[in-house]
Parts: C-alpha cells; sequence; structure tokens
C-alpha cells in the first residue's frame, strides 16, 4: 500500500474517532417532551400535568424533586425502561392544605438513568383564592439570555380585575434560581387604575452563576396577591457564541477528512 494512502487513511480515522469523542456528550439516552414545566394555582388547589419520557437504550430511573416538597409529588419514582419504550409520567401539584403562603416557588425535576442526568426547571405560582390585581410580563428576545453585570429588560403590564378604582398596589421583583435561593428582591408602590404598564431594568448580579433563572412579580394588595413569572438565561459572552465556533471546527474537520479521503 502507497505510504501516503495510508498515512491519509490513519489520519482520517484519526479524525473520525476525535468527532465521535467530540459529539459522545450530546447523545441522549432518553428524551422529554418538556424542558420546563410552569404552573398556576390559587390557594387550596390541585392540578396534574404530565411529561413524555422516551429511553433511547434500556435503562433504571430514578426520579427527584427539589425546592417544591409539598407543592410537586411524583406518583412513580423508579422504574425501568427497555430501548424505544415510553413512559408518561404523572406529577401532581397543590397546596390543598395552604401551607404555604402565596407566592412563586422555583425548584426542579431530576430525571436519573444509567447514563445521563436531565434536569427540568419549575415554577409553581401560588396565588390566593382571589386576586384583585394581576399581572403580565413580556420579555424582549434580546434580553432571554443576559450577561452577569448587564440589565434583565421586561415590561410589566398590572391589571385591575375587578375595576375597584385608582389603589396603591405594592410590586414585588425577584429574581431566584432553581435551588431555591433569591438572587435579588424589591418592591415599590404603584397606583393602579383600570390598569398600569411599566419597563422595568433589573441589574443582573456580576458573581452570579451562569444558568437558568426566574424573574417574577407579584402584586399585592389588601389579602389578595396576584403572581406571574418568566425564565431566562444567565450566560457569559463567550457561551453565548460558543455553539457557533463549535459548528465552524467541525466544518473544518470535515473538510479534512473529505480531502483526504478524496485526494
Amino acid at each position: 500500500m502507497n505510504r501516503n494512502l495510508s498515512c491519509r487513511i490513519l489520519t482520517a480515522i484519526f479524525l473520525t474517532l476525535f468527532l465521535t469523542l467530540l459529539f459522545l456528550p450530546f447523545v441522549s439516552a432518553f428524551t422529554v417532551d418538556s424542558v420546563f414545566l410552569k404552573v398556576a394555582l390559587r390557594q387550596g388547589e390541585s392540578v396534574s400535568k404530565t411529561i413524555k419520557l422516551t429511553a433511547d437504550s434500556t435503562s433504571d430511573f430514578k426520579l427527584e424533586t427539589t425546592g417544591l416538597d409539598g407543592l410537586l409529588v411524583v406518583e412513580e419514582k423508579q422504574f425501568s425502561l427497555s430501548a424505544g419504550e415510553t413512559k408518561i409520567l404523572q406529577l401532581a401539584f397543590g397546596d390543598v392544605e395552604k401551607a404555604y403562603e402565596p407566592g412563586i416557588y422555583a425548584g426542579g425535576l431530576t430525571i436519573t438513568s444509567s447514563k445521563m442526568i436531565k434536569k427540568i426547571p419549575v415554577v409553581v405560582e401560588l396565588e390566593t383564592e382571589d386576586v384583585l390585581f394581576d399581572v403580565n410580563l413580556n420579555v424582549p428576545v434580546a434580553y432571554e439570555t443576559v450577561a452577569p453585570g448587564k440589565n434583565f429588560i421586561v415590561d410589566i403590564t398590572v391589571f385591575n380585575l375587578e375595576n375597584i378604582g385608582t389603589k396603591a398596589v405594592k410590586m414585588t421583583y425577584l429574581v431566584r434560581g432553581f435551588s431555591g435561593d433569591t438572587i435579588l428582591s424589591e418592591s415599590e408602590n404603584v397606583a393602579i387604575g383600570n390598569s398600569a404598564s411599566m419597563t422595568k431594568a433589573i441589574e443582573i448580579p456580576k458573581g452570579i452563576e451562569p444558568g437558568e433563572y426566574v424573574f417574577a412579580a407579584t402584586s399585592a394588595y389588601q389579602n389578595t396577591l396576584g403572581t406571574s413569572s418568566h425564565l431566562f438565561k444567565v450566560a457569559l459572552q463567550t457561551e453565548q457564541t460558543g455553539l457557533g465556533y463549535i459548528i465552524i471546527v467541525i466544518a473544518v474537520i470535515l473538510v479534512i477528512v473529505i480531502y483526504l479521503v478524496i485526494y
């Protein structure tokens, strides 16, 4: 065999193995049809949700919840599936005993197999039985991902549901992590007539860890509370463009492999 041809074949094999190892961490052992769960409840209510899980290979599974004890109950926490088999996970949300104060709670559902771990962020918005002022949030696309030290921009609209006239409503704004920690909190009193709209600029702390967070707003008047929340991501600027670099590197390597094989 020609020595140059042998070198090319060996180089092509090496690059193929390199690509295989590069993509190996992204190969999924199972898939789910939900990447985020948000549930809105009134005190005393209960709601059922489902998640569809499909195994790509035979494995044992374990489900765990964090930060939502008593608000989220998983009916079956351990089970086994064969390759290609599907299971519908039954999730029960509720505060039937009214053990929780109205507000917004962030936690997670962790699904563990023998080959991978997937964490699904979960938000529970718990309102009072009666709500006089409710909240709606709109986050511009440009602020779905923000860098530490930068501003998170959100448009907030508050509605007077019962038309009770202009009232001073206590607005509270929170940023929470999914381990249950509150990153920042601030409040203000706002006069609300039929409705009111405002734009808030929330400075994300410079030392915050990259990851997923929830912005929450509540509207409190007398003994009632309305809630709303929005999931967003904190990422370093290099992380935001990292996928583009990976694609470029892969494309270059593929071109080299094709060239070595053909020529």
